[in-house]
């Protein structure tokens, strides 16, 4: 366990010499070093954890691909999105399409929301970080899987560690010996490719994949590419796929007041707050 976490922080020290050297951003793909399996849960969460440490807060604009599938037929738009994120819960993301609200995604310290469509679909669901813990949320795009893709996942000596065709496959259980949440972890760098999560019957509900990831300032690598997808009996309901534009890193001083406090609820028709039995319920 010890040599291997030696080489986690020989690999963050890599990243921080690239990215001190003032030069722009490869374009090309960057280079990762491969590692052999973890030896145990332990010092996999160990890892994640360390890359979790460093990572940076960031903005960046983002270009969106929303997919919703219906009766066999799929229903695409693709807004222009504004992303913020202040680790570890602080997060602004917002998709417009010819200026007119899409998503909006977001959270802070003690909450977390999501809102679509003011003018047509107007629904608008909110609830506390403290109620969502092993919950499964069922939103086209969950603040916690967002969070989760840039880094904020987090992993204990409770879960498993398998290895799944040269991944660490890291899983959850929860009641029941039910599967909660499947993590999935490249060998290469180290870096989460997949996250997995179910409802209280094991069966689940919503994916997303990560790739592309590259350091922000002497950070720790995000992926600038998040593919969410979402499922209802095993069928895909929804998808949406994101490319970021030239992340950067967000200094503190060009954070708004507002920009993590969650927006009014006024005007939109259906209005719901998640509940203390992991139920969205409209007030």
């Amino acid at each position: 366990m010890v040599n291997t976490l030696k080489r986690v922080l020989y690999f963050a020290s890599l990243l921080s010499v690239v990215a001190l050297t003032g030069c722009p951003p490869p374009r090309k793909p960057l280079v990762l070093t491969t590692f052999d399996s973890m030896v145990n849960i332990e010092a996999a969460a160990a890892a994640l954890e360390l890359h979790k440490a460093n990572v940076k807060p960031l903005r960046a604009n983002a270009s969106v691909e929303i997919i919703f599938f219906k009766d066999g037929k799929e229903k695409k738009e693709h807004p222009d999105a504004s992303l913020a994120f202040d680790p570890p819960k602080r997060l602004f993301f917002r998709a417009k399409r010819l200026g007119i609200e899409v998503i909006w995604v977001g959270s802070n310290d003690e909450e977390f929301w999501f809102r679509m469509k003011p003018k047509e679909i107007s629904q608008y669901f909110w609830g506390l970080w403290t109620q969502l813990d092993g919950c499964s949320s069922n939103l086209l795009v969950s603040p916690e899987s967002m969070l989760d893709a840039l880094g904020m996942v987090s992993v204990d000596s409770s879960w498993l560690l398998r290895d799944l065709n040269g991944q660490d496959v890291l899983v959850k259980y929860g009641d029941n010996n039910r599967v909660n949440k499947k993590i999935f972890v490249s060998r290469k760098g180290y870096l989460v490719s997949r996250i997995e999560y179910y409802d209280k019957y094991g069966i689940m509900t919503a994916s997303v994949d990560m790739g592309d990831y590259r350091p922000i300032d002497d950070g720790s690598p995000i992926p600038k590419k998040m593919d969410i997808t979402t499922y209802d009996a095993g069928e895909v309901t929804a998808k949406i796929n994101i490319k970021l534009k030239n992340p950067k890193f967000l200094k503190p001083e060009k954070i708004g007041k507002k920009t993590f406090m969650r927006p009014s609820p006024k005007g939109f028709k259906s209005i719901f707050k998640m509940n203390d039995d992991c139920k969205f319920v409209e007030q």
